[in-house]
């Protein structure tokens, strides 16, 4: 379990460091006084599963401002507020869009601390069962479900089309459609498609709001159709 502390004293960074080291599922800590710091290795490409993220930085904006910012590059850091200024900030916390899933005040309580990074843990296990891991270019890489717009099968390759790009795998479409969640449907025996994801149906054709569409088979459109309706109706 990777770890970052950011806080502009030191003597603070220590005392939390102190207090987390010894759990056993946290494996690396790494120690920022500098939030500029921090937030370029973020960009780099470093990634954290936690981060205690002070809130006073006396910087121009907060912790809970930066948090918000990173929450574009990684979404799936989970955030714990440190503060000393308890009545200052807690009403902020929740102002600002990121992964919040503590919020600690200094001195740092250790049930308390026990319990956030508990709950950090748990929802991480949850993001890890909710991806896809591949290979693509002699690499292992991992996907959310939830970034894939879809997914079509061209002789033995599966093309999963998401966002921002375009992944060509050697699989079968067959056998990943058994490991997807609820929310995908199949259109055709070579496509497959996230729910989330379709802006209307009509004239056997999926409409993204993506801007592309997918065809559906007469095979498919009654089941199509009964599903989507069931989902949306679901989620109203």
């Amino acid at each position: 379990m990777r770890v970052a502390i950011v806080d502009d004293d030191l003597g603070a960074i220590e005392y939390l460091d102190e207090k987390i080291k010894n759990i056993s599922d946290i494996k690396i800590v790494k120690k920022y006084t500098s939030i500029d710091k921090f937030v370029d290795d973020v960009k780099f490409g470093y990634k954290y599963d936690i981060v205690f993220m002070d809130i006073d930085l006396k910087k121009d904006k907060t912790g809970i401002e930066f948090a918000s910012e990173l929450n574009e590059i990684d979404s799936e850091m989970q955030i714990i507020f440190v503060t000393g200024y308890n009545e200052r900030f807690s009403q902020h916390i929740f102002t600002r869009n990121c992964n919040l899933c503590g919020f600690l005040v200094k001195p740092v309580d250790d049930n308390l601390l026990m319990k956030m990074v508990g709950n950090a843990l748990e929802q991480i296990k949850k993001n890890n069962q909710e991806k896809m891991a591949f290979y693509h270019n002699r690499q292992i890489r991992s996907l959310a479900y939830k970034d894939i717009v879809y997914m079509e099968s061209k002789a033995h390759y599966v093309f999963i089309n998401t966002m921002t790009e375009k992944l060509k795998i050697v699989d079968k479409l067959e056998r990943i459609r058994t490991t997807l969640p609820k929310y995908f449907l199949d259109s055709h025996k070579s496509y497959t498609v996230n729910m989330n994801y379709i802006d209307r149906i009509s004239d056997y054709k999926i409409y993204l709001c993506t801007g592309g569409e997918v065809s559906i088979s007469k095979s498919h459109y009654t089941e199509v159709k009964n599903r989507f309706f069931e989902y949306i109706g679901n989620k109203i």
